[in-house]
C-alpha cells in the first residue's frame, strides 16, 4: 500500500463564473440608459431664450445629424435635462407644457436605436413614433413641437 498525498479539491467554476457574468450584464444593463428626468417639476418661468438655448443644445448646430449616433445619444440626454432645469416660458399653453414633459423625459433617455429612428424622422408624428410615444403622448408631443417652432424658430423671409 502506498501512501498517497490527498488531491487538492478544485471548486467548480461553472456557478460562480455564471453568477459573474449574470451580474456583469445586470450592471451593464444599469449603466446603459439612464431614467427619464421628471420634466412634471421642471418651473414654469423662463425666458424665451433660456428654453430655447436648452431646446437647441441637442439640434442645433453643433450637433449635426451625421454626427455619430453615440455623440448625439449624449447631446439629446442632455438637451432633455436642460431642458427640465430651464422649464418653459410661462406662456406655454397646457397642451405644449404636457409635451414639454413628455419630450424632456422621452429625450433624456434616449437610446441609440431611437435615435437611428430620428434621423429619418422629418415630422412630429414620425419623430413621436421614433421616440416610442403612444397616441396620447403623441399629440402631446406634437402640441410642443408646434409651441417650439413659433417661438424658437423665426421664419426665413
Amino acid at each position: 500500500m502506498t501512501d498517497a498525498a490527498p488531491r487538492p479539491r478544485r471548486r467548480a467554476a461553472g456557478p460562480l463564473a455564471a453568477g459573474a457574468v449574470a451580474l456583469a450584464l445586470v450592471l451593464a444593463g444599469c449603466a446603459g440608459t439612464p431614467d427619464p428626468v421628471d420634466a412634471t417639476v421642471a418651473p414654469s418661468d423662463a425666458t424665451s431664450q433660456d428654453f430655447c438655448a436648452a431646446y437647441d443644445l441637442g439640434l442645433g448646430e453643433d450637433n449635426p445629424t451625421d454626427a455619430p449616433v453615440e455623440t448625439l445619444v449624449d447631446a439629446l440626454r442632455a438637451s432633455g435635462v436642460a431642458l427640465a432645469d430651464a422649464g418653459t416660458p410661462d406662456d406655454v399653453p397646457e397642451p405644449a407644457r404636457a409635451g414639454f414633459e413628455v419630450y424632456a423625459a422621452a429625450i433624456s433617455a434616449v437610446s441609440a436605436d431611437q435615435v437611428r429612428a430620428l434621423r429619418t424622422a422629418d415630422t412630429p408624428r414620425t419623430r413621436a413614433r421614433a421616440l416610442g410615444l403612444g397616441a396620447g403622448d403623441a399629440a402631446r408631443y406634437r402640441a410642443f413641437a408646434r409651441y417650439v417652432a413659433a417661438t424658437c424658430f423665426t421664419p426665413l423671409p
